[in-house]
């Protein structure tokens, strides 16, 4: 980053971070609220990939910027989509995680789901810098469609996941739950454990279990 916004700017990778962090504590929940099941949840990781897509594009622009201010503009844009990428894959890929596991594994299923964020972080760094640094912008091409198509294959795999004769239940649908003691006329949405994470991720009250359960979904 320093490389191609330069020191003059003032814009390094702590501006870029806390923009990261006060948009997902202003944003997360919302972004949630409309995921109310399997289907909007593989929708939403879809609307992730091609977003975070855009943001590679943008950030692999930021080096051709004739001054430093320039270039500190348009790391602010690819910023501003990377995480609204990030709040869509993680609202998506919470509920997926939480609706498709067994009700009576849920410790393995999240166990064995959480570890996908260890691996990214182990990988990420030699592939970044193969990538972005080795590749320029061709690189950050390759970066975003990788997004792309992991987008895409979601749904798919949610379909295929959702078809296993082997999960003990069913996962919700989308839509409000049913309950036949409430009023047909209820539109409110139910809170899912894509909508309960997002509230912990964002800071807000919850019980210590709940918060223990969420799985990071965040692409940084």
């Amino acid at each position: 980053m320093d490389r191609t916004a330069d020191g003059g700017a003032g814009l390094d990778g702590v501006a870029l971070f806390v923009l990261n962090t006060v948009s997902v504590v202003l944003f997360q929940v919302r972004a949630a609220r409309q995921v109310t099941g399997t289907a909007s949840a593989a929708r939403r990781v879809q609307h992730a990939g091609v977003v975070l897509l855009a943001a590679c594009g943008v950030f692999a622009l930021s080096a051709s910027g004739r001054s430093a201010w320039t270039a500190g503009a348009v790391l602010v844009v690819a910023a501003v989509l990377q995480v609204i990428g990030e709040m869509l894959l993680g609202a998506g890929l919470w509920e997926i995680g939480f609706a498709l596991a067994p009700a009576d594994r849920q410790g393995q299923y999240q166990g064995f789901f959480g570890a996908g964020t260890a691996v990214a972080r182990m990988l990420g760094p030699l592939l970044l810098t193969t990538l972005i640094i080795g590749w320029g912008l061709p690189g950050w091409l390759v970066l975003g469609g990788m997004f792309l198509l992991a987008g895409s294959a979601m749904a798919p795999a949610v379909r295929w996941a959702e078809r296993d004769p082997r999960r003990s239940r069913p996962a919700r649908p989308d839509g409000p739950a049913a309950n036949p003691d409430e009023p047909s006329t209820r539109t409110e949405p139910r809170r899912g454990p894509g909508l309960l994470c997002a509230q912990a991720r964002s800071g807000s009250v919850l019980s210590r279990s709940a918060r223990n359960s969420c799985v990071s979904g965040s692409t940084a």
